[in-house]
């Protein structure tokens, strides 16, 4: 696989990280707004309590990493020095995922973090050999 479509390939899953962390955000914070507060009771203290803040906590994560690797890969092959920049947002990307099933295994949104999370990192890792071998 040749070096620029390993940049368009993490490119395109950078957005989708930043989407993804969008509507992480966006499923933990709708069933609240203007539920029913016997709902909201029935919950657990435990679930309801650690449930949406990790969706909020960790899909803020995954927009502003999103956003950071969207920026900066493209410009890794110009500068090689931002290619160990992408793969640690990228490992902090597949760390969340991975966590994110840990903590919440049933919702698909996890999963779907984790997935593209490590397919992401693997696409850095690429574009960082590809990049040490050249120089």
């Amino acid at each position: 696989m040749n070096r620029q479509n390993i940049i368009a390939a993490g490119r395109m899953m950078a957005i989708v990280v930043a989407l993804l962390g969008a509507m992480y955000c966006g499923v933990a914070v709708a069933p609240l707004i203007g539920s029913d507060p016997g709902l909201v009771g029935m919950l657990r203290p435990g679930v309801f309590g650690v449930a949406p803040l990790w969706s909020v906590v960790s899909g803020g994560v995954l927009i502003v990493c999103g956003l950071a690797m969207m920026a900066t890969f493209g410009r890794a092959e110009r500068r090689p020095s931002l290619a160990s920049v992408v793969l640690a947002v990228a490992s902090l990307v597949a760390a969340v995922g991975i966590a994110a099933v840990a903590v919440v295994y049933i919702n698909p949104f996890s999963w779907m973090a984790a997935i593209v999370g490590l397919a992401i990192f693997i696409d850095a890792l690429c574009l960082k050999i590809s990049l040490r071998d050249d120089h």
